[in-house]
């Protein structure tokens, strides 16, 4: 709350930094405002007596806030010469004496002078780190970039490597490959460090590449989530990526492995959590299936990371081999 208000104050001490980059108009406007703030003055009469500064004061604020330090300035002055010959009453010349206007105009002086140099202050270093933080957006923005980019450089080295080993070797180079593509997956839908991901989005994505790595046109995938938005951070969904890549290629391996078949992906809430199911057509799984005995890698993967963010791993019930995750939405 505190820094989006934060946020909320910087942007609008530089909203009017348009008008300042115009040449002059920063200066009529001054004008204008002090102008109005004396036809003010001189409407309300005897209203203001006591304080003949009260229209100009706010003027010189706003002329200051919207065209910075010399137009200011300029308010400043125009204001306090109106005030000295039109506001207050004429003094015979011939007393002795100081002139009593002198002290209300030198206190409207210093304290507008003053809240000009603040706003000025104010103004100049919200600019200063609105291009501060334009910088480390870029730097960040670049660092992703290249972070992305070497990411996918070991998935391609991995590839490379599968392409000349044995099977079995070549088997497990290719299932790391495709966790490496899981964890690219994210930083494409991330372009900041700290910027909220959509699960559902991205559990499209990691479901679109873990089928194209397959290639396999006898099998289908059909992918079901919600239609609202599920905002969660990049390291909050790592996780939840990495199991659906897994239980995806599992089904794919194992569960499609004999023949044609349709593998079906879904995210829903369930009593104020998410389940993410992944289910496939081809063959169910024995009954005594224990998945802390008789889970392989993939599967000791895909428990490991269920119980990091407070989630389990069941069997789904039907006729249809799968797995359901359920985590704290």
């Amino acid at each position: 709350m505190a820094l989006a208000l934060a946020r909320a104050g910087q942007e609008l001490v530089l909203w009017p930094r348009r008008l300042r980059s115009i040449r002059l108009l920063p200066y009529a406007v001054s004008c204008a405002l002090i102008g109005i703030g004396i036809g003010v003055r001189f409407l309300l009469g005897e209203a203001l007596a006591g304080a003949p500064f009260f229209p100009i004061f706010p003027a010189v604020i706003v002329a200051t806030f919207l065209g910075g330090l010399g137009p200011g300035l300029l308010a400043m002055v125009l204001g306090g010469a109106c005030a000295w010959f039109f506001l207050f009453p004429e003094i015979d010349s011939s007393a002795a004496g100081i002139d009593p206007r002198l002290a209300p105009i030198a206190a409207y002086v210093l304290l507008a002078g003053f809240v000009c140099l603040l706003i000025d202050w104010l103004i100049k270093s919200a600019e200063q780190n609105a291009a501060l933080a334009g910088r480390n957006e870029l730097l960040m923005r670049e660092l992703q970039h290249r972070v992305r980019n070497h990411v996918q450089l070991v998935s391609s080295l991995l590839n490379v490597q599968a392409a000349r080993a044995d099977a079995g070797a070549r088997q497990a180079l290719l299932d790391a490959s495709r966790r490496v593509q899981a964890v690219a997956s994210l930083y494409r839908d991330v372009y900041m460090p700290g910027e909220q991901v959509d699960v559902a989005q991205h559990l499209r994505h990691v479901c679109q590449a873990a089928e194209q790595s397959f290639a396999t046109a006898d099998c289908k995938m059909t992918v079901s989530v919600p239609s609202e938005p599920l905002p969660w951070s990049m390291d909050r969904i790592m996780p939840v990526s990495l199991i659906a890549n897994e239980l995806v290629t599992n089904a794919f391996r194992h569960g499609l492995a004999q023949g044609p078949g349709t593998i079906a992906v879904s995210l829903r809430r369930l009593n104020g959590e998410l389940e993410l199911c992944v289910s496939d057509t081809g063959g169910r799984l024995s009954p005594d299936f224990d998945l802390g005995k008789h889970a392989g890698l993939g599967l000791s993967i895909v428990d490991r990371l269920a119980t990091e963010i407070g989630g389990r791993v069941r069997l789904l019930d039907g006729g249809h081999a799968g797995f359901a995750v359920t985590f704290p939405a």
